[in-house]
């Protein structure tokens, strides 16, 4: 299997929040920490709006916590789902998605964010998503497509690492305090989800499939061939503060968001080998 490996982008990405990045890392499905001296992730003690609800949902919902999607995510990895996607690699004109620079936000585009709260330390990782077109394992709940690396960046921070090997103290504690946690789909309208369950991911490749109930948007089609090397292509960059640039449009909560052009440049292999990206049609 193949992976996009290298982009080019016509405009340099605003960084207002520490993101990871996809690394050799994420072949390593166990829970070590991080090497000693390494730098940790820094989220600010003072939360946005957006993470300011995030956290307030997470405290006072009923559903899964951060470890049990963790487990659900490593126990499916490479798990086979029995559903199929329609055959779109070349959709209709009623699926065909259009953007460009200029278009405006679109409520397909869901926001995935994980989250875990202890006392007054806090971590919270977002990413992007989209419905697909393929029945879920539940009725009423919908399945998800985001990348993993959001995930893996925050099961590996210091905040869930402590959670884990306290647990059980925790719960065998009545007088300790409480650790709330979950991830959660997020509509262009505000509309909050709790993640249900991972039913099946690939880490090595930065996927991940997820369940939630049905938040109510269009799927959208996905191509079961890889684009080639040269192939133009449009990322849904996010800042969580108004850059000085033209184009930035207000989206989730008090973020914003901006379709930029890119272009894909190559391939490379699990070794990290330049190879090319080839298909047979049947």
């Amino acid at each position: 299997m193949l992976r996009t490996f290298r982009f080019t982008w016509l405009l340099p990405r605003p960084i207002t929040r520490q993101y990871a990045t996809v690394s050799q890392s994420l072949v390593d499905l166990g829970g070590s920490p991080a090497p000693e001296g390494a730098a940790l992730d820094f989220t600010p003690s003072i939360p946005s709006p957006l993470d300011r609800r995030i956290l307030e949902v997470a405290s006072c919902s009923e559903f899964p916590s951060l470890s049990e999607l963790v487990h659900s995510y490593l126990s499916n990895s490479r798990h086979i789902l029995n559903s199929s996607l329609l055959y779109e690699s070349h959709p209709s004109a009623l699926r065909k998605v259009n953007r460009g620079p200029s278009t405006a936000n679109s409520p397909d585009v869901l926001l995935i964010a994980h989250c875990v709260q202890d006392g007054d330390e806090h971590k919270i990782t977002v990413a992007s998503g989209f419905a697909l077109e393929a029945p879920s394992q539940r009725e009423g709940e919908s399945l998800i497509l985001s990348c993993a690396h959001t995930l893996e960046e925050i099961r590996r921070s210091p905040i869930m690492l402590k959670n884990d090997s306290n647990s059980s103290n925790r719960h065998s504690s009545s007088t300790s305090r409480r650790v709330d946690s979950g991830s959660f789909v997020i509509s262009s309208e505000g509309n909050m989800y709790p993640v249900i369950d991972i039913v099946s991911s690939l880490p090595r490749s930065d996927l991940m499939i997820m369940s939630c109930k049905n938040p109510g948007v269009a799927t959208l089609p996905v191509s079961p061939y890889p684009v080639h090397a040269g192939t133009p292509v449009l990322g849904h960059f996010v800042s969580h503060e108004l850059p000085d640039e033209p184009g930035w449009r207000p989206w989730v909560g008090d973020s914003w968001s901006k379709w930029v052009r890119g272009t894909v440049l190559g391939y490379r292999d699990f070794a990290g080998r330049e190879t090319q990206a080839s298909y047979i049609r049947l």
